[in-house]
């Protein structure tokens, strides 16, 4: 016997999983944030840090970024596309406000933290400052 499957079936699934998701959002007041934050990455090396934000949408006015007590904030805001009246079928989409903090394992060189956005990417470079940079220590040999 063959059984043949309503591709709608998982299109039922995706809705309630979009409701739940939804509800949730509402009961911790998250509806309007861009979801869990953005895609992040970072290296590090020996000289220091790369960290790079995913921000797709958000424009280089609506980004703030500051650095105090060896914290780093990244804050964010993408606005909401949808105009009046517009009845809308899919959203996956996320709009609002995005804050993180990031607290750095080492300090850093803060006059010397270069920042760059580029095509939905923010990258920021955190040079370790030297005392935070391992170094070599002469041994002295006595004879005896």
């Amino acid at each position: 016997m063959v059984h043949i499957r309503n591709p709608w079936n998982f299109q039922d699934l995706y809705e309630e999983l979009d409701r739940m998701t939804r509800d949730f959002s509402r009961v911790f007041d998250l509806d309007s944030c861009l979801a869990a934050g953005p895609e992040t990455g970072l290296e590090l090396d020996e000289d220091g840090a790369l960290l790079a934000l995913d921000l797709p949408g958000v424009s280089e006015d609506e980004l703030s970024i500051a650095l105090e007590n060896n914290r780093l904030r990244i804050e964010a805001r993408r606005e909401d596309g949808r105009r009046e009246n517009e009845d809308v079928v899919l959203r996956e989409r996320s709009y609002g406000e995005f804050s993180r903090e990031y607290s750095l394992p080492w300090p850093v060189k803060e006059d010397a933290i270069q920042a760059e956005f580029r095509h939905g990417v923010l990258r920021v470079r955190l040079p370790k400052a030297p005392e935070a940079k391992p170094r070599s220590i002469p041994v002295k040999v006595h004879s005896a």
